[in-house]
């Protein structure tokens, strides 16, 4: 039965004389519209598919509360002959015809005669001003002329039954099936809401006919988390007349399979013990997270003079991850990273281990300074700490570039060390040095040694050894 848009109100002559009447329907405005697509059989329709079931229309209801009548009935709620399409469109919109308000709304598919051949139950809808795109599509089903086989599926969900927790802990919305006959290319699909936990398709197939199939758990936006037998593959089944059951057993949880041995070089050199020292680097970290994750990345570190560490089986294979090696010193400071210190190295392990080779490059190196001291003012002869006459008992240092910034200092007066005739520093940039020595003899002795060693330059990790003779000044 088709409900009006206006009531009409029967008046008497004299009252309609007498007063201007405004009927006033409860959903009727000029705010919102509802936009929304179906499939029929679980495909887009077409003038033939439609044709094949012998569906002409698609209808839209709604009403102001929950309706106790089925929309099966034909004439359950409201309706107008503005919210009818063809059922080849696929889509349909009203236009600004209604308040924004709350309402519920159905749908039915109708052959030519106005018989329902597929409804919808009622849903409940909060319309907001603009347009409302309705997701996701109405899913019509009819059976085929001749059709008299159906396909019941039940799933499950990494070992579980399908649950409102489970499909929500895997990112899971609705399953799908889709279909094909036997060797043939054109497809078609339907779908139930994940955690129903089972859905039938109703008489869509013919018996004795053999059909492809394949099940996909999908996210709301349509991604597929999981596919039974799997992605790209069918099951073939013949059907038999009446339900042919199927249980499909969806596997998200992806396990660890893989490893990864990494080994690094500093400058090119062997990571151990002597270039780790020299670069000031104590641990090599590996950062790795799925590619394009963002936020904060796992890590796994090995001591720096080891050369190589491999991690444990954290990696699942034919996964995009992104790494990232970085060589850090005791304080956590990122000394060198590779391949960068924003970038990512792409890695796509395969079950079992796997191997990757980088090198960390640094601007810093081991400055080693040899000292030879007099044993007089004039004409002297160089040597140890104990030439004759004057043992050289404490020295003091100031290690600084040629343009006067200081890296290492050692006062003479308040921190003096033993006298040596060997100097080192771990971690110095590159770049050219000189360094100013002081030396005394043990009191009451008065002697003094003074020199300025000049030509000092480091530009490798290791190799920068220099020599100096440092004067006496005072005897």
């Amino acid at each position: 039965m088709r409900k009006l848009r206006n009531t009409l109100l029967v008046l008497s002559l004299a009252a309609v004389a007498a007063t201007a009447c405004v009927v006033t329907v409860w959903w009727e405005g000029s705010e919102s519209s509802v936009t929304f697509t179906w499939t029929l059989n679980g495909s887009t329709p077409t003038a033939a598919s439609c044709s094949a079931v012998g569906a002409t229309t698609v209808r839209m209801w709604i009403s102001q509360s929950m309706p106790s009548c089925s929309l099966a009935t034909g004439s359950c709620g409201t309706w107008d002959i503005a919210w009818e399409w063809p059922c080849s469109a696929g889509t349909g919109t009203t236009g600004m015809v209604f308040k924004a308000r709350a309402m519920h709304i159905g749908w039915t598919l109708l052959d030519g005669s106005g018989r329902v051949l597929s409804a919808t139950t009622w849903g409940d809808y909060t319309l907001v001003p603009g347009e409302n795109v309705l997701t996701p599509p109405i899913a019509f089903v009819v059976t085929e002329p001749g059709a008299d086989a159906a396909a019941v599926t039940t799933w499950t969900i990494d070992g579980a039954a399908a649950s409102a927790a489970s499909c929500a802990a895997a990112g899971a919305a609705n399953v799908y099936l889709t279909w094909r006959e036997h060797g043939d290319t054109a497809t078609q699909s339907m779908y139930w809401p994940c955690d129903s936990p089972s859905g039938t398709t109703g008489n869509v197939f013919h018996s004795g006919r053999t059909y492809d199939l394949r099940w996909e758990l999908r996210t709301a936006a349509d991604a597929v988390l999981s596919a039974a037998p799997g992605p790209d593959t069918w099951q073939e089944h013949p059907m038999v007349a009446g339900n042919n059951p199927f249980t499909v057993q969806f596997v998200t949880a992806r396990v660890p399979d893989a490893t990864l041995a990494s080994t690094w070089t500093i400058n090119g050199l062997t990571a151990d013990a002597a270039a780790c020292e020299a670069a000031t680097g104590a641990n090599v970290v590996l950062l790795y997270q799925e590619a394009g994750a963002g936020g904060t990345p796992s890590e796994v570190a090995w001591a720096c003079g080891t050369g190589t560490g491999t991690t444990g089986t954290l990696f699942v294979s034919g996964t995009a991850y992104e790494l990232r090696w970085e060589l850090r010193n005791d304080a956590g400071t990122v000394l060198s990273a590779a391949p960068g210190a924003t970038t990512w190295t792409a890695f796509t392990p395969v079950a079992g281990a796997n191997t990757a080779t980088v090198d960390l490059p640094v601007t810093l190196g081991r400055l080693d300074l040899t000292l030879a001291w007099a044993d007089k003012v004039t004409a002297p002869a160089y040597g140890n700490c104990a030439m004759p006459p004057d043992d050289v008992a404490v020295i003091g240092y100031v290690l600084e570039t040629t343009t006067g910034t200081v890296v290492a200092e050692v006062d003479i007066d308040t921190e003096p060390i033993a006298c040596t005739t060997a100097l080192g520093w771990a971690g110095v940039p590159f770049g050219s040095y000189h360094a100013l020595i002081d030396g005394r003899a043990a009191a009451p002795d008065t002697a003094v040694w003074a020199g300025d060693c000049t030509g000092i330059t480091v530009d490798d990790l290791l190799d920068n050894a220099f020599s100096c003779n440092v004067p006496m000044i005072t005897p």
